[in-house]
């Protein structure tokens, strides 16, 4: 019969043994600890090569700015943020269907118009999610932090309730990033009717217009109008015949950009 291995057994003077290494190991000089040495440095030069040819492969540009991804109501790349933050691919592709079958684009720039808009609305739905987030790591912040000393239980208690109840009241984030998740909503769907209409029609909901890194549209604040005609007229295919546009992204860049135009005069017109 094989005999049983026995047990280590940490005795007091073991321990005492290790303490001390360890309080000699944290008081020795850095210079020593993080020493340059020849297989340090040709690992640090490995590690630097990977990164470089990641960075420099194709998408890796997009790729490296996902490692800063925390809430997703930014994203660029939003088709890569969804796997990045757990969310359902499924899902997300059948909202961009759904999108694509209510609006029913008719051309390629109609396409990508709908498909942003499809994207800015997924960035809108996340907003919820993104507040939850940070209510919750403020209250964990609150909750784990010690108790205030020199004071009583009471007072310490009414503290600590008063600064519990500021979190829960404290919307200005929550309310600064739906003012600009909409605006880019409401931008998309003002540039699509414009589109359709061959510009003789304009569109305003409650959005405030800003310039946003997606629309490329800003201007005064709105106020919720129905639909209108304008007497600007943007024609798309005059667009296209005297800027040179050729490609939809341009095409839908310029259209954008008449757009900012236009929201632009206003805004100077209510300034003067």
């Amino acid at each position: 019969m094989p005999q049983r291995k026995k047990r280590y057994r940490l005795t007091p003077r073991a321990l005492a043994a290790r303490r001390a290494n360890l309080l000699k190991a944290r008081a020795a000089p850095k210079e020593i600890i993080f020493r340059p040495t020849e297989k340090r440095q040709a690992a640090s030069r490995a590690n630097l090569a990977k990164a470089i040819a990641a960075r420099r492969s194709p998408g890796g540009g997009r790729a490296a700015r996902m490692n800063a991804l925390k809430h997703g109501l930014f994203a660029r790349d939003v088709q890569s943020s969804v796997r990045r933050l757990g969310e359902s691919p499924q899902e997300f592709r059948a909202h961009v269907v759904r999108f694509e079958r209510s609006f029913s684009p008719q051309d390629e720039v109609e396409k990508e118009l709908v498909e942003r808009l499809a994207f800015a609305v997924w960035r809108r739905l996340r907003l919820f999610r993104a507040q939850a987030g940070r209510e919750s790591d403020r209250v964990k912040k609150l909750l784990d932090a010690p108790p205030q000393g020199g004071i009583s239980p009471a007072k310490a208690t009414a503290v600590r309730g008063h600064t519990l109840g500021e979190i829960f009241y404290d919307l200005k984030y929550f309310f600064g990033q739906l003012s600009t998740l909409q605006s880019q909503v409401e931008s998309l769907l003002r540039a699509l009717v414009r589109k359709r209409s061959g510009g003789a029609m304009d569109f305003h909901v409650y959005a405030p217009r800003r310039e946003s890194e997606f629309t490329k549209t800003s201007g005064a604040t709105g106020r919720a109008r129905a639909p209108e005609t304008s007497s600007r007229a943007t024609d798309t295919d005059s667009l296209r015949k005297g800027s040179g546009v050729t490609k939809k992204s341009d095409l839908v860049e310029e259209l954008l950009a008449t757009e900012l135009s236009r929201r632009l005069e206003i805004a100077s017109c209510d300034h003067d």
